[in-house]
């Protein structure tokens, strides 16, 4: 074998690595599962978010979050939007807790909510 063939194979190898590497990060990135409370949200006019529908039987229902609850908290982060609400959540793993401060009746109440794993079925 020449040399420019061996140096030849040897790029052509590194590079068909550095192509299997990535496509594997891809993939992890991709079958990482996403936290998924279970709710239908909407920007409130005074600030947080709230809850059109927790879908039934998913996490939020099961920890008691209610239609026309206002969430306010996630910890002790203030929630200011719909976008980072939700990358808060999806940065969650399933079955880890998430404290809200919710607003409902006029009084603000505690809710914890064991993140569970998005359904397959479910939108992104």
């Amino acid at each position: 074998m020449t040399r420019r063939s061996a140096l030849t194979l040897a790029v052509l190898a590194a590079l068909s690595w550095v192509a299997l590497a990535q496509a594997d990060e891809k993939k992890t990135d991709e079958d990482k599962p996403t936290g998924f409370i279970g709710v239908q949200i909407k920007p409130t006019d005074s600030g947080g978010i709230e809850v059109v529908e927790a879908i039934k039987d998913g996490p939020a229902d099961k920890a008691g979050l209610k239609s026309g609850d206002i969430i306010k908290k996630v910890g002790d982060k203030e929630v200011t939007d719909v976008a980072a609400f939700v990358e808060q959540v999806r940065k969650a793993k399933p079955g880890d807790k998430l404290k809200l401060t919710v607003a409902r009746d006029g009084k603000d109440k505690d809710v914890t909510i064991t993140v569970g794993k998005r359904p397959a079925d479910s939108l992104r």
